[in-house]
């Protein structure tokens, strides 16, 4: 991405990171940190055209 000048990066992550379940608080911590790393990487992006993007997808676990 360097050496083209521009890029995309996209983090792929689910509900976990903003939504927690008991037994679940290890892997919903780790999805948090995906999107907070993401965040941080958007606003630290120095050339308008790199893009940094995270996608939340459901994971198939129930809530209940």
């Amino acid at each position: 991405m360097v050496a083209r000048g521009k890029g995309r990066i996209v983090n792929i992550t689910s509900v976990g990171g903003r939504v927690n379940l008991p037994l679940f608080g290890v892997y919903d911590s780790m999805k948090y940190a995906v999107e907070s790393l993401s965040d941080a990487m958007r606003m630290a992006e120095s050339r308008p055209s790199s893009r940094t993007a995270c996608r939340r997808t459901t994971s198939g676990r129930k809530a209940g």
